[in-house]
């Protein structure tokens, strides 16, 4: 007769778990979880979360309710992330409280919590007239003087609004003239739709000058100064200079380019939601 692996009882004949047991386990990390996630948003501490949780926990053993905790950050600091910037103060706490759970950037587990937390961080200071200092070395040659803001060595396609063909249609009616059979009335049109047509894939870099863009097929430097408006996207940004379709640069996304390629992104996330405003707050800093 084996034991539980919950609570260390004997399990019965040809059991390795108590099934109250284990809906006890879940039903106490869907609590943890929905707990640590509140004090994340309501400014709460890592003390203030240690000294919570064993209440919560109770009896249950720690390693059927880590995994709860970690996503119950995650999910927690993704929302305080975009709610609104993140100060200096608030990424310091958040970011202890990450580090003591072991909560990092895991791709396959969807956990994104630290980025957004970096970049709505970003955010804050370029508000605050502060230009974010990206640690890594830049993809791109930059100007004497200019500061990297933001790079990212995932692929970003870049895109323009254009109009294509679909084929012609006909502009009038169609009458039945028996089996199957439609005599089509009227002028053969072609058809057309606008859209955006990716054109190219390749990597980006935000400087406190320019926004730097480097394809297979084309390289681009857009300097702020010159930039008209941008567009928010979900899941990227347009560009709107004096000349010129707007250019839009996805960011995480998969697509099909006109020639038949097809680039396929693992995990998708929205990141709009930081760009738009970012952007605009860098340009708005070099006009003033």
């Amino acid at each position: 007769m084996g034991l539980c692996e919950y609570c260390d009882q004997k399990a019965g004949f040809f059991q390795s778990v108590h099934p109250a047991c284990v809906a006890k386990a879940n039903s106490t990390a869907e609590t943890v979880k929905t707990f640590v996630t509140k004090m994340i948003v309501d400014g709460g501490s890592l003390a203030d979360i240690q000294l919570g949780l064993p209440p919560i926990i109770g009896n249950v053993k720690e390693q059927y309710v880590h995994e709860a905790i970690q996503n119950g950050l995650n999910e927690g600091v993704g929302q305080v992330a975009r709610k609104a910037p993140v100060s200096d103060d608030d990424f310091t706490r958040i970011g202890a409280i990450m580090t003591a759970y072991g909560v990092k950037t895991d791709i396959s587990k969807r956990w994104f919590g630290f980025i957004a937390l970096c970049q709505s961080n970003m955010l804050h200071q370029v508000l605050n007239n502060i230009l974010p200092a990206w640690q890594d070395p830049p993809l791109f040659n930059l100007r004497h003087g200019e500061v990297l803001c933001y790079q990212t060595g995932r692929t970003v396609v870049y895109a323009e609004e254009k109009t294509v063909s679909t084929g012609r249609g006909y502009g009038g009616v169609s009458l039945p003239v028996g089996r199957g059979i439609y005599a089509h009335l009227g002028e053969s049109k072609p058809q057309k739709v606008s859209g955006l047509i990716p054109l190219d894939a390749g990597q980006v870099a935000i400087t406190s000058e320019n926004f730097y863009f480097a394809g297979q097929k084309s390289t681009l430097q857009i300097p702020l100064r010159h930039v008209i408006r941008y567009q928010p996207y979900v899941d990227g940004v347009g560009i709107c200079v004096s000349h010129g379709a707007p250019k839009v640069f996805t960011f995480n996304q998969s697509c099909q380019f006109p020639d038949g390629r097809y680039l396929t992104v693992d995990v998708q996330w929205d990141s709009g939601w930081f760009l738009y405003p970012f952007l605009t707050a860098l340009t708005n800093r070099l006009n003033v």
